[in-house]
């Protein structure tokens, strides 16, 4: 297996005080269909593969659109063998692709696709004993804030910090969960 030598284009910041200079790199969000991914590798080996969340690597750009089983740069393309998706940041109650069909969502984001994958987890738990690779990408801290309210009101009323309050709940379910199955 021969994976592909991914270069970062590095340059100095020209701009401002000698001590905020720093190195940038080229943004990418558009991978290229060449490389040879981990969800390959692992898929090739065995493991059920899935992703679930932002894929953000098919170039679409603005708020997250379901990803479309046709699109040439969905997580299938990639080696995800399930995929429950969007092209980019979401928000509460949106609508997310599942290998490529629609499926309207309510509820917190990070909660929608942290309770999406553990469900794919549980279903091929037991029944087939292979290893598995979830890749949960969560869409949250991202403009325009909007949080579940509760969330803004523990975060003190701070929109950013109530997203965040939202993944750290959503992460949380995935370590106690994690913690279960030992």
């Amino acid at each position: 297996m021969i994976a592909p030598v991914v270069k970062l284009e590095a340059s100095v910041q020209e701009r401002g005080p000698a001590y905020h200079k720093a190195l940038e790199c080229e943004s990418a969000t558009r991978l290229d269909t060449t490389y040879f991914t981990l969800a390959e590798a692992l898929k090739q080996a065995g493991y059920a593969t899935a992703h679930f969340g932002k894929w953000h690597l098919n170039g679409k750009s603005g708020p997250g659109k379901p990803v479309a089983k046709d699109d040439p740069l969905n997580p299938g393309a990639f080696g995800f063998q399930y995929w429950f998706s969007v092209s980019n940041f979401f928000e509460s109650n949106w609508t997310f692709s599942r290998n490529g069909e629609p499926v309207a969502t309510e509820g917190d984001g990070s909660d929608v696709i942290v309770a999406e994958a553990l469900r794919w987890i549980d279903s091929g738990k037991e029944s087939s004993g292979r290893p598995f690779f979830a890749v949960i990408w969560f869409g949250n801290p991202h403009g325009p804030h909007k949080p579940l309210a509760a969330d803004k009101e523990a975060a003190g009323g701070d929109p950013e910090l109530g997203e965040i309050a939202g993944v750290d709940r959503a992460i949380q379910i995935v370590e106690r969960t994690i913690e279960k199955y030992g």
